[in-house]
């Protein structure tokens, strides 16, 4: 396989789709903006649904979970509830 310039191409990698996920508890209110990647749109097609946390904001943590709609919720550290905003 050939390149451009410059580029790099590394088998086997897959792409990335990074997003941020607006983040409020509940109860205390506490904000914040954590940023998420997951492996590319097709990917999620055949079944991959990992989410990771690229960056996650002082006083939020991460659950893990196995679920039609993702593998990780984002929890309110202080209050221990689902903080991800609706």
């Amino acid at each position: 396989m050939e390149t451009a310039p410059g580029m790099c191409h590394i088998p086997g990698m897959t792409a990335r789709d990074r997003f941020p996920a607006n983040l409020k508890c509940p109860q205390c209110g506490r904000e914040g903006i954590a940023r998420l990647s997951e492996e590319d749109g097709y990917s999620y097609a055949f079944g991959s649904q990992d989410t990771k946390v690229d960056h996650l904001p002082e006083g939020f943590l991460v659950v893990e979970q196995k679920s039609p709609v993702g593998s990780v919720d984002l929890f309110c550290a202080g209050c221990n509830v689902s903080a991800v905003a609706k």
